[in-house]
């Protein structure tokens, strides 16, 4: 992947981040004392964007020459990013479905397995782990309620 699509690549992510933090606001952020469920993808958004921004500004000094060992992905990065990309595009498909539990724990489960960690058990026990530690975040601490799905 050359330097210019690695350009666009980072043009549309930074515009996608820009319209997170935009639409962000139908959903209603709230205050930190009483967070609404638009106060994440705003932050999230920004992230985005502010990150998106500076690799843009960075890329326009620098010029579109890069050697092989500053490439963006690395052998089996693009895979890797796709099957991410997957993962969380699933997580917010099918969320109202099955709900925060089991999805979270099936997406959370593909990421380990697409970074690489090997075997079954300790990637099941770190999705729990996710799962249990949002579950409490949320729920618990937040007072925040999670989607249900067909838990009900």
């Amino acid at each position: 992947m050359g330097r210019k699509s690695e350009f666009i690549f980072t043009l549309g992510v930074t515009g996608w981040g820009l319209l997170i933090a935009f639409m962000s606001y139908q959903l209603g952020i709230g205050s930190l004392q009483q967070p609404g469920g638009g106060l994440f993808p705003l932050l999230a958004g920004s992230l985005i964007f502010a990150f998106g921004a500076l690799l843009l500004v960075d890329y326009l000094k620098t010029g579109f020459v890069r050697t092989s060992s500053e490439m963006m992905f690395e052998e089996g990065g693009v895979q890797r990013f796709i099957g991410t990309l997957v993962s969380l595009v699933a997580w917010l498909v099918f969320m109202p479905w099955l709900g925060y539990i089991i999805v979270t724990f099936l997406v959370a489960l593909a990421l380990f397995k697409v970074m690489g960690l090997e075997g079954w058990l300790r990637p099941i026990l770190l999705s729990l782990s996710v799962v249990l530690f949002f579950y409490v975040l949320f729920e618990v601490c937040f007072y925040i309620d999670l989607p249900r799905g067909i838990l009900g």
